[in-house]
């Protein structure tokens, strides 16, 4: 009857065992996945805030260009909001591409309220494209209003940046 007991205890003890490998093998992956994402491609700093680009994938399919990227404040301050007037880019032939429609915040909204410092936050934007077979931008820019003056914008550049095509 003692020996019963302990089959049973270890085979429960067994049980969580594998539900804890199989928990921490899900918070690997998402971890693994989150590095990836703050890995940069290229990175800039503009205005106090850093850009960086995580990743640019071409659809042939849906002829879009999805670009991912990090911003974050780099001042000490809370940063009263970050807009972006217009993302465009230029390839390698010179087709140019341009989008309104950069968005810093959630439900696709192009403007980020309130911004602390040292916190990345992730942002996109997405371009229509009759080319599908381009290996790399020249030339990425994304217009981003200043901090005190929301008439004039600075630009972020990035130049040579590889297109991912699938």
């Amino acid at each position: 009857s003692a020996q019963k007991s302990d089959c049973v205890n270890i085979q429960r003890e067994l049980e969580n065992s594998k539900i804890e490998v199989a928990e921490l093998s899900k918070q690997n992956i998402y971890y693994k996945e989150t590095l990836n994402l703050l890995k940069p491609i290229k990175t800039t700093i503009v205005d106090d805030v850093q850009f960086s680009i995580t990743k640019i994938i071409g659809s042939k399919k849906d002829k879009t260009i999805t670009i991912t990227f990090l911003y974050e404040n780099n001042s000490f301050e809370t940063r009263d909001f970050l807009q972006c007037q217009e993302a465009s880019a230029i390839d390698a032939r010179g087709n140019q591409f341009q989008t309104y429609e950069v968005y810093v915040a959630p439900n696709k909204n192009m403007r980020a309220e309130k911004i602390k410092s040292n916190i990345p936050i992730k942002g996109n934007f997405v371009f229509n494209t009759e080319e599908t077979d381009f290996p790399m931008f020249r030339i990425l820019k994304i217009l981003v209003y200043t901090k005190d003056n929301i008439s004039s914008q600075k630009e972020v550049i990035f130049e040579n940046i590889d297109v991912v095509w699938e």
